[in-house]
């Protein structure tokens, strides 16, 4: 498996060069990437140095890009590609990029992949919403969190028991704080 893996490289990597030879070769600048290229190209996005990011990767929202270009095909006949916009997610599904976060991380992603055990998209969404209903933001419910998974949140607060069965149940919870 691990020398298939490498094969697979190493084939990508000769792709990857003759690639940058070409652009070398007519002039257009590139960037390579040391690490997350993904990551990379999200932040020119977002930045207007790039104008989206092909990827069929949805992690690139949650780097802050905001146009994403998905599924490209190319047949002869009729070459193909998805184009997603935040301004499309935020308009048709009202949710933001810090939504997104949170939503990753309960459901899981690349980085938290096991998400919430018995958290599915239904219930994060409800406790996502349940959350922001109060005078909680995103952020605040993506601090919380974050305590909570370190550990420095404990079911004895009972603020955090609350929306910890809010997590375990999904049943909203509107905050009468503020």
């Amino acid at each position: 498996e691990r020398r298939r893996r490498t094969g697979r490289r190493t084939i990508l990597q000769s792709y990857v060069n003759e690639c940058c030879n070409l652009l070398d070769s007519l002039g257009v600048p590139y960037i390579r990437s040391k690490g997350e290229a993904e990551a990379l190209c999200s932040i020119l996005n977002y930045t207007g140095m790039a104008d989206g990011v092909l990827t069929n990767d949805s992690d690139s929202f949650l780097y802050g890009a905001t146009t994403v270009y998905r599924d490209l095909h190319t047949t002869e006949r009729s070459p193909t590609v998805e184009c997603y916009t935040m301004k499309d997610i935020h308009e048709k599904l009202a949710l933001n990029r810090s939504d997104l976060i949170a939503l990753a991380l309960l459901l899981g992603c690349d980085y938290c992949p096991q998400g919430v055990v018995g958290v599915g998209k239904e219930t994060a969404l409800q406790f996502l919403r349940a959350s922001k209903s109060g005078s909680q933001s995103t952020s605040d419910v993506l601090d919380q969190f974050q305590e909570w998974r370190n550990g420095s949140i404990t079911e004895d607060d009972i603020e955090s028991k609350i929306q910890l069965t809010v997590f375990r149940y999904s049943y909203y919870y509107v905050s009468n704080v503020g």
